[in-house]
């Protein structure tokens, strides 16, 4: 039996032709997949950069804020550092100069006269009247009459 003339039948495919119709398949899918993918990528850059343009802004402000924080406190450590070893060297030159001794030639007969002239100058009670500043001062007196205490 034949078919009926108005159904044709089409020829089995070899497995060659249905191997790439499925790839053919494959590859339209993946095309798709793909462009929607990017449909959605480029949605959601769109949607990114018209609600989040500042973040950027905010971004590199928060950055610099940071590394400004940081060069402050490297600053301070630095003379925290600087300060501590500058004392050390200090008190080092201190000590070197109590170890040093000192061999100077003293001259006893000045040394006494500059101790009698201290003495003179600082133990000695002035007996002059300095002028007056505030023009002639007269003493106040007291009148103390009546006023003892009766018993």
């Amino acid at each position: 039996m034949s078919p009926p003339p108005a159904i044709q039948a089409t020829p089995d495919p070899t497995p060659e032709s249905a191997s790439q119709m499925q790839k053919s398949q494959k590859k339209l899918k993946f095309a798709e997949a793909h462009a929607a993918s990017k449909q959605r990528q480029a949605y959601s850059q769109t949607v990114y950069t018209s609600r989040f343009a500042q973040f950027r802004v905010l971004r590199v402000i928060s950055w610099s804020i940071g590394i400004f924080i940081l060069v402050i406190l490297c600053f301070g450590l630095w003379r925290l550092y600087r300060t501590v070893f500058d004392t050390i060297e200090q008190t080092q030159n201190l000590f070197f100069t109590q170890q040093t001794k000192r061999t100077d030639i003293i001259n006893f007969s000045t040394l006494e006269e500059v101790r009698d002239a201290w003495q003179t100058k600082y133990n000695i009670i002035s007996t002059s009247t300095p002028r007056e500043i505030f023009g002639e001062v007269t003493p106040v007196i007291l009148d103390t009459a009546g006023t003892e205490v009766k018993e």
